[in-house]
């Protein structure tokens, strides 16, 4: 789609947004995975500093799955935005004669 103003490659956004949610997926994956650090995980050495890590490892996966969240909805509002260049693009064309 294009006018003298500006220029979208509307299947470039698609694919951009596809980058986006395969990322925000890798994202989600490392925040699920922190999920299963417990005081079991250091033995019974390791269990005196392990609630220091544990937290950290809570705090760690609770900033990455906001993050993940986020890539998501980004990649959400990026198909959205391309549908809707593509819903414009068709409704000028309609009223131009063109196909509907």
């Amino acid at each position: 789609m294009s006018s003298a103003g500006f220029s979208v490659d509307v299947d470039a956004v698609d694919a951009h947004a596809g980058t986006v949610e395969e990322r925000a997926g890798r994202v989600r994956a490392g925040a699920n995975a922190g999920k299963t650090v417990g005081p079991g995980a250091f033995g019974l050495i390791g269990q005196g500093i392990s609630a220091g890590v544990i937290t950290a490892s809570h705090d760690l996966t609770t900033t990455l799955g906001a993050a993940a969240r986020t890539g998501e909805r980004h990649g959400r509002s990026l198909r959205d935005t391309a549908a809707l260049y593509r819903e414009v693009e068709r409704r000028i064309a309609a009223g131009f004669g063109g196909p509907r």
